[in-house]
């Protein structure tokens, strides 16, 4: 049936009624059924009659289900099916970032990450040991301009983030000379890799990388042994 006729539905009605005012005077289970029963009845013979609401009309009762499924659609969406990430324009990450910055808090994730790596339309920098040939200088930025009495050069490499306020001074300290590590390394590398090309052994160039780590944990080490001297 496309609908719920209206004949059909009144003489179901009629004769809930008529079966439960039946047993009612002598059962209470009946007479509390009844007080249930009553209120669906009179709801349902009103959407039978009314001529503003065409599915009320056509399925009397059942089409309320429809408008109360309706308006609990936006909560499930949001709580139980969308993802941090899915929200347009402003996903619930970008809503959480808003809160989190209100109220003073980190708004920083500790580790991983929601977004999808390898979909087509993500852009990210992607590691590798050896993406291009080395340079010959460190690259470095300069800070100050032409008014500027005391400019410097920082480095693009520089310490990870990282809670120095979780660290003594001397880890600090420690962290900050070794971070001149790969200007130091750099000529090293250069000459290893150049002696193992020439001799094209996979022997030569798996000595060139462990002689280049043995000298940055070298550098390390003396790094830390200077500001421990101090």
């Amino acid at each position: 049936m496309r609908f719920v006729k209206p004949a059909f539905f009144l003489l179901i009605a009629g004769a809930l009624v008529a079966a439960v005012l039946a047993v009612a005077w002598s059962s209470v289970v009946a007479g509390s059924i009844a007080l249930v029963l009553a209120p669906l009845i009179v709801v349902g013979i009103h959407d039978l009659v009314q001529t503003k609401n065409a599915i009320l009309r056509n399925f009397p009762l059942l089409g309320h289900v429809r408008y109360v499924a309706e308006s609990l659609a936006p909560e499930i969406q949001q709580y139980f099916i969308e993802r941090h990430t899915d929200g347009t324009p402003i996903s619930r990450n970008h809503r959480n970032l808003v809160y989190a910055r209100s109220r003073g808090e980190a708004p920083t994730h500790p580790f991983g990450t929601e977004h999808e790596l390898y979909a087509n339309a993500y852009r990210g920098l992607a590691h590798s040991i050896y993406p291009v040939p080395p340079l010959r200088d460190a690259p470095r930025v300069t800070i100050g301009g032409e008014q500027c009495k005391q400019p410097y050069a920082a480095s693009l490499i520089n310490i990870s983030a990282m809670s120095y306020g979780a660290l003594g001074p001397t880890a600090v300290r420690a962290l900050a000379a070794n971070d001149a590590l790969p200007a130091k390394v750099r000529k090293l590398v250069e000459t290893r890799n150049d002696s193992a090309a020439k001799e094209k052994s996979p022997t030569s160039r798996a000595w060139a990388l462990r002689a280049i780590l043995d000298r940055c944990y070298e550098a390390l080490d003396d790094g830390s042994r200077r500001v421990a001297a101090h």
